[in-house]
């Protein structure tokens, strides 16, 4: 059965780079981040994109940026939890 997307997940699948994108990977999960590398990864990417668009202004729609700014601050709250391995 097909499940859409959640709207942080919507926004990554818009912005990857590609399969080994940290985005296409937290999209492609179902926005989850699985580690503080990765999380450092997204945030890497996003801010990456937002400089380019302070340069660049003209190739980027101003609401789609709006949206991709929204992703970036809720990605930089959440807070990552230990991984407890079975033993």
């Amino acid at each position: 059965m097909y499940k859409e997307p959640t709207k942080a997940a919507r926004i990554a699948y818009e912005w990857h780079g590609g399969q080994w994108s940290p985005l296409y990977s937290y999209a492609s999960t179902g926005a989850r981040i699985w580690s503080q590398e990765h999380k450092d990864g997204l945030l890497y990417d996003i801010d990456k994109t937002l400089a380019d668009s302070e340069v660049r202004s003209e190739l980027y729609d101003k609401s789609a940026l709006k949206e991709l700014k929204w992703l970036r601050s809720k990605i930089a709250k959440q807070v990552i939890k230990p991984r407890v391995e079975n033993v």
